[in-house]
């Protein structure tokens, strides 16, 4: 069992659940439905990531959750991070992801191309399930390569309004092409 200190921040009508250690975020939550949905989903990763049951101290004067809030709405940058407890392939494709900026997309199939592996587009929608850090490596602005949205981890209309705050626009859960980045290029 291990002991990790937490925070969590309002955003609209979510919650957004973080956990770190000496101000290094290992772990955060989609947007989720109740401040409870967002502690235990951010247990359930920590669990899954770190391999050992997790106790959450949360702590009001942890800011962790509110600088990934600031993140969200482009009024900070990302804080430290770790991604050490991943796998070199997760590792991989969320350095990628970071690679798309705020109001573009990109395709799993960019994201594959890009690390090296152009066949393993659906390795590459596992690996961003498996994000530990939602938002501050923007598995949302991952999209099919038919520009449809895919799926998210805090569900698809929660991936369509994180987008259409970062300026993507949507047309029948389709991403327009003028905001497509081809990463392979």
């Amino acid at each position: 069992m291990r002991r990790l200190k937490a925070s969590l921040a309002s955003w609209r009508d979510f919650w957004i659940g973080a956990a770190g250690e000496q101000g290094v975020l290992l772990a955060a939550t989609p947007p989720c439905r109740g401040r409870e949905a967002a502690i235990t989903c951010l247990e359930q990763t920590l669990r899954r990531l770190l391999g050992v049951r997790v106790i959450l101290e949360v702590d009001e004067r942890e800011r962790l959750a509110l600088k990934v809030v600031k993140l969200l709405e482009g009024k900070a940058e990302p804080p430290k991070f770790s991604l050490e407890h991943a796998s070199p392939f997760v590792e991989k494709v969320c350095m990628a992801t970071l690679a798309i900026p705020r109001g573009k997309v990109t395709s799993y199939r960019e994201i594959a191309k890009k690390i090296g592996y152009p066949r393993a587009v659906r390795a590459v929608g596992r690996a961003l399930a498996a994000n530990p850090l939602p938002i501050v490596i923007p598995c949302h602005r991952v999209v099919r390569s038919d520009l449809l949205l895919g799926g998210y981890a805090g569900g698809v209309e929660v991936k369509k309004l994180l987008l259409e705050v970062e300026g993507v626009s949507i047309v029948n859960n389709r991403v327009r092409e003028d905001c497509f980045l081809a990463l392979s290029s």
